[in-house]
């Protein structure tokens, strides 16, 4: 497909599908020959639209150097058939990233960034809260924060995306975002339709103190809780609303168990949370802004100290241990896994969640594996394989742990694999069969075939 860019009338040519997104209003295709731009595509161009992208035109975040902080428009394109309608517009290709869930997740992050660290999220946090600053020192507000739309790359450098549903101020009018998720919504809008209020840089620093706290507290949401006294908990929703914040005494709840503890976060920036989630309930204005965010965390990440066991951990010096090696003795899982063996092995055998240092053996992964504890089989199982200890039945374990999971051809090729090792108890096989047809009798006879080739 060919279309025209009207600001200097240079011809470009589009991908005829939109091969690197697509969504309910546009898909973004690539464009032929440039490895920098994609091309916004909207199925149906409406005149407000294209009001809103000149508006951001004109009007742009001042951005980095070095890194590009929003994906904001860099022109319009037009049909190039003589009709000259506005069909869309072109932008910054963003590659090699992932979404800032992705590695605030412990699971996901091991997956997909091993080396990434805590250090590296304090500076992922610093730089998101830059892009936001950027964003508000135009005028503008993001209005629907969310983890899907920031991306982060492998150094920490943070990108905002679907910049053309920001809240964006024109000239003459202020073209209001017409979404947002309730999760990272302040108490203030809740129960609102977006589409009827204008937002402020207040409503997105609630957004914005939410988001960083997923990404020092290991992705938990601040408003995450158990309650106090064992009746129905509410929805997050109603927690916003009414400020019961689980660090707050009073709230009527209680951080989760598996939540890292608030105390090992540097004091100002326990601080600033206070601020965002209990002085900025009824005060919007009492919220932290971005810029102060990121002045804070600049600050706070020059002192962190790194762990004295385990080179992968960094931690503020104001805590008498790392607590990630005492959140790996508690819980049995490593949030920054490249410890050695040795010392994977001392940490495992004091976690209490693991049978006080009966659990590695085969005996105890398949303990954890029945007792549906999968993370922690999956690690025990993981650690007994870099020793080589019954590499066959470990594979088979771990496919009985993904089955569990529903994780289905991740079983498949650890049971595959389990074979392939020689793997032949053939009362083991007959129970993940069974177990198998309990959700689906097509891969109980895989599994069955499987065992018999």
């Amino acid at each position: 497909m060919e279309f025209i860019r009207k600001d200097n009338g240079q011809r470009i040519r589009v991908a005829s599908q939109p091969d690197v997104g697509s969504g309910g209003e546009a898909g973004i295709h690539s464009v032929l020959g440039s490895s920098d731009l994609v091309a916004k595509l909207y199925k149906q161009p409406r005149q407000l639209t294209f009001d809103k992208i000149r508006a951001m035109l004109s009007k742009p975040p001042a951005g980095h150097p070095d890194h590009i902080t929003t994906a904001w428009p860099l022109a319009i394109i037009i049909q190039a058939d003589g009709h000259q309608g506005e069909v869309g517009y072109l932008m910054p290709r963003i590659t090699n990233v992932y979404k800032v869930f992705e590695l605030f997740n412990p699971s996901r992050r091991r997956e997909v960034a091993p080396t990434f660290n805590f250090r590296s999220l304090t500076r992922l946090a610093r730089n998101v809260a830059v892009a936001f600053a950027d964003v508000h020192a135009a005028g503008h507000v993001v209005g629907d924060v969310n983890e899907s739309n920031v991306l982060a790359t492998k150094t920490a450098m943070a990108t905002l995306v679907d910049t053309d549903s920001f809240q964006i101020r024109g000239s003459k009018s202020t073209f209001r975002c017409q979404v947002g998720r309730p999760e990272y919504s302040p108490p203030e809008l809740q129960g609102i339709r977006f589409d009827e209020v204008e937002r402020t840089i207040h409503s997105d620093a609630f957004g914005l103190a939410v988001l960083i706290f997923q990404i020092l507290m290991e992705g938990v949401h601040p408003f995450d809780g158990v309650r106090v006294l064992g009746d129905e908990p509410e929805s997050r929703e109603k927690r916003i609303s009414r400020g019961a914040w689980p660090y707050l005494d009073g709230s009527g709840y209680k951080p989760a168990m598996t939540a890292p503890p608030l105390s090992m976060i540097d004091e100002p920036l326990r601080l600033l949370f206070w601020h965002a989630f209990v002085n900025g309930h009824k005060t919007s204005s009492l919220r932290p802004t971005a810029q102060e965010w990121a002045h804070a965390i600049d600050h706070s990440q020059t002192r962190l100290v790194s762990c004295n066991q385990t080179s992968n951990h960094f931690y503020w010096p104001h805590l008498d241990s790392c607590p990630w090696c005492d959140r790996y003795r508690y819980i049995g899982q490593d949030s920054f896994a490249t410890p050695t063996t040795r010392n994977q092995l001392a940490l495992f055998k004091n976690s209490p969640v693991l049978n006080n240092g009966s659990a590695l053996s085969m005996s105890s992964a398949k303990s954890l594996r029945v007792s549906e504890n999968y993370e922690e089989a999956d690690l025990v199982l993981r650690i007994l394989l870099s020793t080589g200890v019954e590499e066959g039945q470990c594979y088979f374990e771990l496919g009985m742990v993904n089955l569990g999971r529903r994780k289905i051809p991740q079983a498949l090729a650890h049971l595959i694999r389990a074979r392939h090792c020689g793997f032949q108890d053939s009362v083991a096989w007959q129970e993940a069969a069974t177990f198998a047809a309990t959700f689906d009798k097509r891969l109980a006879s895989q599994i069955l075939e499987l065992s018999s080739s």
